[in-house]
């Protein structure tokens, strides 16, 4: 169980720095996201349940968004 652990935790952190582990990366998921032609939030950090809300509904109201 802990070598499929460490395994799993390699193959995550692969997500953000792209060694070649994961198929699924965050690189290749913001290429993917680039290339999308409809309104996008992105909410990056750690906020409350709240302050994310709040982000958003800024964000539709800003943008006019229904």
């Amino acid at each position: 169980m802990a070598r499929k652990f460490q395994e799993f935790m390699e193959w995550a952190k692969d997500y953000d720095h792209s060694t070649g582990i994961a198929n699924r990366t965050l690189k290749a998921h913001l290429e993917w996201l680039s290339a999308m032609n409809t309104p996008l939030i992105e909410l990056s950090g750690d906020y409350e349940l709240y302050q994310k809300t709040d982000m958003i509904l800024s964000k539709i109201k800003q943008a006019n968004y229904r």
